[in-house]
């Protein structure tokens, strides 16, 4: 428990911090003024909401209507028994995406792992280890987002990190460079 000074202390240090060293939203450019708010504002945070509607039960594609699967995996066998998305690469969550792969903005990788540790919870996912996608060697960009955020969530939950058994076999576009669609 902390002690009236210990808890004075913290705050002046707050305080001064705020006066000297202004920080802002990365998302948003507001100022970074109330507790926890670190890299984002907690107004751009409540901005991202989990998806709840209907959803393909096997490759997880969004829904307007109650489906068991969309039209391509009815046709076809995928190579996975079934994937899902937290919410849409839309607005915030797709801004800070984009800021943590781009510009390995490492403070990023705790609210995204986050994310992905919800899920796991959620889905009470039992797991045997984790296998990240591989990043793409032929763009400029030779940060692997995804290798760490599993790193972080093997911290978290134990389950073990196999690297390097997925193989890229299709050239895909930058994130940076894809509308929100």
């Amino acid at each position: 428990m902390k002690s009236l000074t210990q808890f004075l202390a913290q705050e002046i240090n707050r305080g001064v911090k705020l006066f000297f060293f202004k920080a802002n939203c990365l998302v948003c450019a507001a100022p970074l003024v109330y507790r926890g708010e670190e890299l984002i504002c907690n107004s751009c945070l409540k901005k991202i909401e989990k998806y709840e509607g209907y959803y393909c039960h096997r490759c997880g594609k969004f829904s307007e209507q109650k489906i068991d699967l969309c039209g391509k995996c009815s046709l076809k066998q995928q190579p996975f028994i079934f994937q899902r998305s937290f919410a849409a690469y839309t607005g915030v969550l797709r801004k800070i995406l984009l800021l943590y792969k781009y510009s390995a903005i490492e403070p990023l990788k705790k609210y995204l792992t986050s994310i992905y540790k919800s899920m796991i919870e959620e889905f009470r996912l039992r797991a045997d280890f984790l296998m990240p996608m591989p990043h793409d060697l032929s763009h400029r960009n030779n940060f692997n987002h995804l290798g760490l955020i599993a790193e972080q969530l093997q911290m978290i939950t134990g389950i073990s990190v196999l690297d390097d058994l997925l193989i890229k076999q299709k050239k895909t576009p930058q994130q940076a460079g894809l509308s929100e669609k």
